[in-house]
């Protein structure tokens, strides 16, 4: 029994059309109509415009060259309310436009291969490749055939493309309990150089033609992540896994759920990451629900409460859906796209307390073979949620597409928290709950200074708070040297008190009096709070100091060789 329908798709991986896509879009404020795009596409592959306004076997070619990019979650489309297909540029696509350049002869330059390989590689990480993708709409798999690529040459140490086309297919065919049987048992085939039982079984499966036309391959040659012998084997650029190998570990062959706390003190980054690594491919606010959690959130702000209103004098009472029963609901009604609820600062409330019995629907199911896959694998009675959900769905939908009286996560739903260290509010993370999700620290890197925000940031702040003498960078870099000093001998300052790239944004930086009770006052009174030896005076005296000129790294020296 296969575990649906896996497609390949066998559309162009020409890179020129691939950047090209990007482009157009673009051009046109990152949103055009498929019409449009048609048009486009055609002037840049033909010089001029041949279709007709109707949708032809001609038109259909110039869209298809969208699919490699929509694969990989670099364009997505939509549709208004009319039926009209619009093609949108994700974060993603707007990553890679600002590393390629078109040339004069159509052909596009890359500027920074390593950035394009690691866009490309988080978007495997992240997204899913044999079901709710863009790119080849009709799959409906768990198997996920990027992923599969990439773990499977790491531990083979290269794979053919005869292994990779039979390797996919038979797991999707269900031949083999896991994904290490499946490489064991080509292990073994290599051994007994038995190339037959892998021939046969491709014909099998239909898929000879994908052997010599193997897209996978092929794209992950052109952007340098593999490359191929004379033997036609495909092994790993040595550089690429190098820098990737502890990514490209944590690859699962088969779709899994993100349900994951990102961790780290103020300022590095961590929502950043959530919203151009991990949602980087999102262009629809609708699979997104956000919240965050602070010491008085409770159960009802998290599940839901009813409230009373007034409707000619007479008491109703209307259920307010808190964000977990919205980002259940959105799951249920969008079987074909990926939910995600954002919990941002999970540490800050009793999180137990706040999920409840909803607790018990963390653990997923992890079995490819079963059709309950990804979802919880214990189901809840909660007629507060249920009947909430039959009012918005309708109680035959939910008969039809989800249960009747049980509460479940669905595949598609995902769940991300972010954690701050620093905080001193924070509450110890309950640990049955934490080893319910995947754990990610993003550590304090000093040294960000290639991002186009960071740059961005720093000419701000050389200008309008450090009068031209220094940026931003250079100074947390003094701060944070002088926090090691503190510690030399004696560790009475938190690594989590040191200040991070993204401690401060552009509203912050705008003037020195916003800069000084946000950066100044957190050193004075957070920092250095119990320091004697550092920023003596009261913090207005020092901000009436700083307002008017006085340069404050003076209070942080440190010896160049320290």
């Amino acid at each position: 029994m296969a575990t649906g329908n896996l497609i390949i798709d066998k559309a162009s991986v020409d890179m020129n059309y691939l950047f090209k896509s990007l482009k157009i879009v673009e051009s046109k404020n990152d949103i055009i109509s498929r019409y449009d795009f048609v048009r486009e596409m055609e002037m840049y592959m033909n010089g001029r415009i041949v279709s007709s306004s109707d949708e032809t076997e001609e038109s259909r070619t110039q869209f298809n060259k969208t699919k490699l990019a929509r694969y990989y979650g670099l364009l997505r489309t939509t549709k208004d309310d009319n039926g009209n297909q619009f093609i949108i540029l994700t974060r993603r696509g707007k990553q890679i436009c600002k590393i390629i350049t078109e040339n004069e002869d159509k052909s596009f330059t890359i500027n920074n291969i390593n950035k394009l390989r690691e866009i490309i590689l988080y978007s495997i990480l992240y997204d899913t490749f044999g079901r709710n993708n863009d790119g080849v709409e009709t799959s409906n798999s768990d198997i996920e055939p990027p992923k599969i690529l990439l773990k499977a040459v790491l531990k083979l140490e290269y794979i053919k493309s005869e292994e990779l086309i039979y390797l996919i297919y038979s797991l999707n065919h269900q031949d083999y309990d896991t994904f290490d049987d499946a490489i064991n048992h080509i292990t073994k085939l290599r051994e007994e150089e038995n190339e037959i039982f892998i021939q046969n079984k491709i014909e099998e499966f239909e898929k000879t033609n994908f052997v010599a036309d193997n897209k996978l391959l092929s794209f992950f040659s052109k952007i340098k992540i593999l490359y191929k012998d004379n033997e036609k084997k495909y092994y790993y650029e040595e550089e690429f896994i190098n820098n990737y190998k502890n990514i490209i570990q944590q690859l699962d062959p088969v779709s899994k759920n993100v349900q994951l706390i990102i961790s780290g003190i103020t300022g590095t980054g961590k929502s950043h990451f959530i919203n151009n690594i991990i949602l980087g491919n999102i262009v629809e606010t609708k699979q997104v629900i956000r919240t965050i959690i602070h010491p008085d959130y409770s159960y009802s702000d998290f599940i839901g409460y009813i409230t009373p209103h007034t409707i000619n004098n007479k008491i109703v009472y209307n259920y307010q859906p808190g964000p977990f029963s919205l980002a259940l609901r959105k799951a249920i009604e969008n079987p074909k796209i990926n939910i995600y609820l954002v919990i941002e600062e999970i540490n800050r409330g009793n999180i137990s307390a706040i999920f409840g019995d909803t607790f018990q629907l963390l653990d997923r199911i992890s079995d490819y073979k079963s059709l309950d896959h990804n979802k919880s694998k214990y189901k809840i009675e909660n007629d507060e949620i249920y009947n909430y959900l039959k009012e918005a769905l309708g109680e035959h939908y939910l008969k039809r597409n989800y249960s009747l009286g049980k509460i479940y996560l669905p595949s598609n739903l995902n769940i991300i928290c972010t954690m701050n260290t620093a905080d001193q509010n924070r509450s110890l993370l309950d640990t049955a709950f934490r080893r319910r999700f995947n754990n990610l620290i993003i550590k304090l890197n000093d040294n960000d200074t290639n991002s186009d925000y960071m740059k961005v940031l720093n000419l701000s702040i050389k200008e309008n708070i450090f009068d031209n003498k220094y940026d931003w960078i250079h100074f947390i870099k003094k701060i944070n040297k002088f926090i090691d000093k503190c510690n030399k001998n004696y560790y009475t300052i938190s690594e989590d008190k040191k200040l991070a790239p993204f401690f401060v944004n552009l509203d912050d930086v705008n003037n020195k009096n916003s800069f000084a009770d946000k950066v100044i006052y957190y050193l004075k009174n957070d920092v250095f709070k119990y320091n004697n030896n550092v920023l003596k005076e009261d913090y207005s005296s020092i901000k009436k100091k700083f307002l008017n000129g006085y340069d404050i790294l003076e209070e942080f020296e440190v010896d160049s060789n320290e």
